[in-house]
């Protein structure tokens, strides 16, 4: 009987110690239970931010681009075109004025762009006030987006009107698409197929690594310590699976030396209480003096021997303690 006792109390601070330490383990790990991450959410969902992040950057600093230099743009435009509007006002100054909505029209079968005649008042609402100034003064004006030009012809209340000359704004070219779109196109393709590329074979080590931690986590926190973190593939979680590691070598440790103190606190109490109770049946026995204090004296030793060894056990279970302070970490230094 007094064998079988102690091995049932020695086995309650087992579970007890192993309970604490699953406790502590879900307390400082996190908590992510579920079904196994997918790599390829993972993978579109960093894909689309980062593309997403990179396309609205572009996009914006094209728009700022293209603004800052929209006042460069017009004047090479009025450069360029200047030639041409010259040659076509030549061209009808040699007609009557009524003949000159049929000879444009003869002329603009020539051109890949409109060309035409308006009045000069039906401009005041399509053009800005600079641009009205600039075509009074027998300048070219230049529309809001830049491709329609306009030029007075002399001093006549008419003016010529030579655009759209974007193809994409052309009724005679509408089923084309335009090359510049058609570049653009093909240039964010490129760009998003190699991104997607590299992103992939970036990200598929870094998940592996992270769901193998994730794992052993799962296992540490469900009270599985002899679980190892795999062997990571990036360096970037190296010190972190090096860390788990230890800190699971360092529960099992601590595991072990609480078994050892609780065998050690069995074995030392089962001796001197197995002594007391067959003292006190020889006591209850005996009535000879001598005899009563020779056993009287026994179970006092015993006693003693019990305050020993309960000092005894708190040192050690004081050292058990003193080796969580590993688990913490380091004080930040005092300025």
């Amino acid at each position: 009987m007094t064998g079988t006792e102690p091995e049932a109390g020695a086995a309650r601070p087992k579970e007890k110690n192993e309970g604490l330490a699953r406790s502590l383990i879900r307390v400082a790990l996190p908590r992510w239970r579920g079904k196994r991450y997918s790599l390829s959410k993972l993978f579109f969902n960093f894909y689309l931010l980062a593309m997403g992040s990179f396309v609205a950057i572009a996009f914006t600093a094209d728009f700022v681009i293209s603004t800052a230099q929209r006042g460069i743009t017009d004047d090479y435009a009025r450069r360029f075109m200047r030639g041409t509007i010259t040659l076509i006002e030549d061209e009808l100054f040699r007609q009557p004025r009524r003949e000159w909505q049929k000879r444009l029209k003869e002329i603009d079968d020539k051109f890949s762009y409109k060309l035409g005649i308006v009045e000069r008042m039906s401009l005041d609402r399509m053009l800005t006030p600079s641009q009205v100034i600039k075509l009074d003064a027998g300048d070219i004006a230049i529309d809001h987006d830049g491709d329609i030009m306009y030029h007075r012809l002399g001093t006549s209340s008419q003016v010529l009107v030579v655009g759209p000359l974007a193809a994409n704004r052309n009724p005679e070219l509408k089923d084309r698409l335009p090359l510049e779109l058609r570049l653009r196109l093909l240039t964010w393709s490129l760009i998003g197929l190699i991104f997607a590329v590299a992103l992939w074979f970036w990200i598929r080590p870094v998940w592996r690594d992270l769901e193998g931690l994730r794992q052993t986590a799962l296992d540490l926190g469900d009270g599985h310590f002899d679980a190892v973190s795999p062997p990571v593939r990036t360096q970037l979680f190296a010190p972190l699976s090096d860390t788990m590691n230890s800190m699971a070598e360092r529960i099992r440790q601590l595991l072990a030396t609480h078994r050892e103190l609780s065998c050690g606190i069995s074995h030392e109490l089962r001796t001197p209480i197995a002594r007391m109770r067959f003292a006190l049946e020889m006591l209850s026995e005996t009535e000879q003096r001598e005899e009563r204090e020779r056993l009287w004296a026994m179970m006092e030793a015993d006693l003693d021997e019990l305050d020993h060894g309960s000092a005894f056990f708190q040192r050690q279970a004081g050292r058990v303690v003193d080796r969580r302070g590993r688990f913490r970490p380091p004080a930040r230094p005092q300025a």
